[in-house]
């Protein structure tokens, strides 16, 4: 099988990274917090959308880099490239660099994969391209792209995406594993 993976708030803590980063920058600037479980940072914080932006430039180059991994995702990867193909596929719009950024970061953990897809604005649109058969991402609007080309989805567990109910919802990377090799039939 063919696994398309998301990587940022899937296999990395990325929203959690810069949320820190997002209450430092909003303390500087003196504005309300709103929804601290928001997905949204313009919905968590009273920001104009230039004081998004400029927070997004800040952030994201900083943090990116140097974000670490979720537990057990490379012995889970390392276990599923064996009889799987893996496809990571990932947005990272506003990231400087966004291939050599995510190679560089997935090289430097030890994290395997076939290929990196990224700037995939419709996740959909790439899933159907590149012949996934399950995909994974905790972004709901990403999900349902990616579902309404006939893709198995399924959603990764965060506190933003809690109130969905139409995706099979992985708690974790073992639950994922277990999934995709319960699929394959091992």
């Amino acid at each position: 099988m063919r696994l398309g993976i998301d990587i940022d708030d899937t296999i990395t803590d990325t929203n959690e990274a810069l949320i820190k980063e997002a209450f430092i920058y909003n303390d500087e600037i003196g504005k309300k917090l709103i929804d601290r479980d928001a997905y949204s940072f313009m919905e968590m914080f009273d920001w104009t959308y230039d004081e998004y932006l400029t927070f997004l430039k800040l952030a994201v180059d900083k943090v990116m880099p140097n974000l670490d991994v979720k537990p057990h995702v490379k012995e889970v990867i390392d276990h599923l490239k064996e009889n799987n193909e893996i496809y990571f596929i990932t947005a990272r719009k506003m990231v400087d660099k966004p291939y050599e950024t995510t190679k560089n970061w997935l090289d430097r953990h030890g994290i395997y994969y076939d290929k990196i897809i990224v700037q995939a604005i419709s996740k959909g649109q790439v899933c159907k391209e590149n012949g996934i058969d399950i995909f994974l991402d905790d972004n709901i609007a990403n999900c349902l792209s990616v579902a309404q080309e006939n893709i198995e989805t399924l959603i990764f567990d965060t506190i933003y995406n809690r109130d969905d109910h139409y995706f099979k919802r992985i708690k974790d990377w073992l639950e994922f594993e277990k999934y995709v090799n319960d699929k394959n039939n091992f």
